[in-house]
C-alpha cells in the first residue's frame, strides 16, 4: 500500500459469480487520509455503473 505522509492508498480487485451465474470483476481504488495513526478519511473508487449492471439489473 504506498504512502506519502497522511495519506496511503489501496487497489485490488473484487472477484465474485453474481445470484445469475454471471462472473464478476471490478477494480477498486480507496484512498485514505490518516490523522493520529487514525483513518480520518477513505474514498473509494470503481466503476459504479458497472456494479449497478451486474449486481442489480
Amino acid at each position: 500500500m504506498p504512502a506519502d505522509g497522511a495519506q496511503a492508498v489501496a487497489d485490488w480487485t473484487t472477484r465474485a459469480t453474481t445470484v445469475a451465474g454471471d462472473s464478476y470483476l471490478n477494480n477498486v481504488a480507496i484512498v485514505f487520509r490518516v490523522e493520529n495513526g487514525k483513518i480520518a478519511e477513505a474514498r473509494e473508487y470503481f466503476d459504479t455503473g458497472y456494479a449497478q449492471r451486474m449486481l442489480f439489473a
